[in-house]
């Protein structure tokens, strides 16, 4: 069959895939002071796809894709935190750093089945300071104030062989 049989089906010239692997860690680890907690929470996360898209969905090998993007990331929150919830003024600061990279090799775009290689990457780098506190009033009125710094910087590459 060159093309789909009914309206809202597709043909493919091959068995369409996408598994998707991920694994993940997280790290939570909080002291208690006397008047205030640290408290810090760690993460890394590596994920990778190995897909294979017949992107004509045609039975014909015009055009297919074939791509394995990858990511990995590693994040890091720290705060401090006052720890007496009665207290009329409840307060935490912090901060928060967060480093992905994803590349996307290799990523083969096939048209009429000549491969049209590809690669790329993204790399996230992203710091950021915090703040926040309640002063409670009354027991029925308070006022909370917080502020966010950020400063994210991204960088990419992308490439493509030349066809003969």
């Amino acid at each position: 069959m060159i093309v789909p049989a009914q309206y809202g089906q597709t043909a493919s010239n091959f068995v369409v895939t996408n598994p998707v692997t991920q694994l993940g860690l997280s790290l939570t680890s909080e002291i208690n002071l006397s008047s205030f907690d640290l408290i810090s929470v760690s993460a890394l996360r590596q994920a990778h796809a190995e897909g294979h898209f017949d992107i004509d969905s045609t039975s014909l090998p015009f055009i297919d894709l074939n791509y394995g993007p990858k990511s990995r990331s590693a994040s890091e929150d720290l705060r401090l935190q006052s720890n007496d919830p009665s207290a009329r003024l409840v307060w935490l600061v912090g901060m928060n750093l967060f480093f992905d990279t994803d590349t996307y090799e290799p990523f083969l775009l096939f048209t009429f089945g000549i491969p049209h290689a590809q690669t790329g990457f993204v790399h996230t780098e992203a710091y950021a300071l915090y703040g926040q506190s309640t002063y409670k009033a009354t027991d029925r009125f308070s006022v909370t104030a917080g502020l966010r710094l950020s400063q994210e910087h991204k960088e990419a590459s992308y490439s493509q062989d030349a066809q003969p």
